[in-house]
């Protein structure tokens, strides 16, 4: 279909979402698209296509729509039974927008052309068939490289203008072809590693011996793609002296069952006897061989002791942790800090706050209700630009008043203290008598003019 209807085929578009016409990266790409695209009136990227005998331009939404449509339809047909939600996982935490499968493919197809072009006298980009036959010819080329360093051929009949065309690659002339895009590859890795949940296993020991030891990790992966480790246990290996009794192992299993096959062999050996007298002669010789073989293992001399191996399992704690996430201690301070900082608010304003986020989330999951009810093919009950003028009045509410800053609170003034003479008073010899005095004259004396005591220096 891909080849067959080209330029009515559209395909790889989830790349277009949200980009206008004329973006960069559009314009790049046009180039190695089958289908037409278009600016819309809107001036985002929209594709040109028949649809109904009639041509017409969508945008990228609708063809994702007809996508989800008839995913939708192959999922109810596969299980029998309606299919009413889709759930879209976006996971991605570094990535790289421009760089995929896709890009090695181009590597491959772009030597290919230079290649025909000079081998072949063939403009194999002027034709969008053969163009896109190349690009499913090079995506097994670099599947089959995988796996194969030996050189590879690239062999299509009746490719352009009715010429076989053929050519050789291998592993490593591709890889050199490729450095750039593999430089590439490594920042987004190693942010994803920076990034990524850390499991770490706790109370892991070494065995009595001191050899390592063994741990075993159960690791599950949900439906999105997320790991998360589930149980670890350590397995602990216990072995007693070489004096106490053997332990029971396979062997004695493996003797059963010896056992019970040369029964069985006997039996039949039994059944031919009456069937068939005249081999009654070779029947016995097979008995006499059989009663030999087991007085020989009978015989047998008994097998070494071996020490008791048992081993138990502990099952250990995990610490599971994002790099970014904040610890308890800290995330505890946060939500102190928050308590604190809407403290001085009004139980009013608070009410009113709370009144306005649910009586918003009421009328969201209202006209949610009612849209997952209407049909696909009516225009929508909620439009964005309602949803943003509802999410204006809601911020209008509530940024006035969680915004409102703390009274500012004023730190009582020390009082001054008057200051202490460093000296005897004037007529009062030393200190320690003045302080005396002034006690006995009583508190009810005016304070005389003080000076200070003349003083001669040596």
């Amino acid at each position: 279909m891909v080849i067959s209807n080209a330029k009515n085929t559209v395909q790889s578009f989830k790349r277009f979402h949200g980009r206008a016409f004329s973006d960069p990266f559009v314009q790049a790409e046009k180039a190695s698209l089958a289908y037409e695209l278009v600016q819309l009136p809107t001036g985002s990227t929209g594709i040109k296509a028949m649809y109904m005998e009639e041509e017409r331009n969508f945008t990228i939404e609708q063809v994702t729509g007809m996508l989800l449509t008839k995913l939708k339809e192959t999922a109810e047909n596969a299980l029998k039974k309606p299919v009413v939600d889709c759930v879209v996982s976006v996971l991605a935490t570094s990535f790289d927008t421009t760089l995929g499968g896709r890009k090695f493919d181009e590597m491959l197809v772009e030597y290919f052309c230079e290649e025909f072009g000079k081998k072949y006298k063939l403009d194999i980009k002027s034709k969008i068939r053969a163009l896109l036959r190349l690009y499913q010819e090079c995506e097994k080329l670099k599947k089959l490289m995988s796996a194969n360093a030996s050189d590879l051929p690239m062999n299509i009949e009746c490719f352009m203008n009715d010429i076989d065309v053929s050519g050789t690659m291998n592993r490593s002339k591709f890889l050199e072809m490729c450095d750039g895009l593999l430089a590439r590859v490594e920042p987004p890795l190693r942010s994803v590693l920076e990034q990524a949940t850390h499991f770490l296993v706790q109370k892991v020991t070494p065995q009595t011996d001191g050899s390592s030891s063994k741990v075993k990790v159960k690791v599950r992966v949900n439906i999105h793609g997320i790991f998360s480790v589930s149980s670890a246990s350590l397995v602990e290996v216990h072995k007693s002296d070489e004096n106490e009794e053997p332990m029971e192992t396979d062997q004695h299993a493996k003797e059963e069952e010896k056992m019970q096959i040369d029964q069985e062999e006997q039996q039949k050996t039994e059944e031919q006897q009456q069937a068939q007298p005249e081999n009654k002669a070779e029947s016995e010789e097979m008995e006499t061989s059989q009663a030999d073989s087991k007085d020989k293992k009978v015989d047998q001399p008994p097998q070494a002791k071996k020490a008791k191996v048992k081993t138990t399992t502990v099952d250990l704690p995990i610490e599971n942790q994002l790099v970014w996430q904040i610890g308890k201690d800290m995330l505890n301070l946060f939500i102190e800090n928050e308590d604190e900082q809407y403290d001085h608010l009004d139980e009013a304003d608070v009410a009113k706050v709370e009144k306005s986020a649910n009586e918003a989330m009421e009328w969201m999951n209202n006209k949610l209700n009612l849209q997952n009810k209407r049909s696909l093919t009516l225009d929508p009950v909620i439009k964005a630009k309602d949803i943003q003028a509802k999410t204006k009045e809601l911020t209008s509410i509530c940024n006035p008043i969680v915004t409102k800053p703390k009274p500012k609170v004023e730190l009582p003034k020390e009082e001054q203290k008057p200051a202490e003479p460093n000296g005897p008073v004037e007529g009062g010899g030393e200190a320690t008598s003045g302080s005396q005095a002034a006690e006995q004259s009583g508190a009810g004396a005016a304070p005389t003019e003080k000076k200070l005591p003349e003083m001669d220096i040596d």
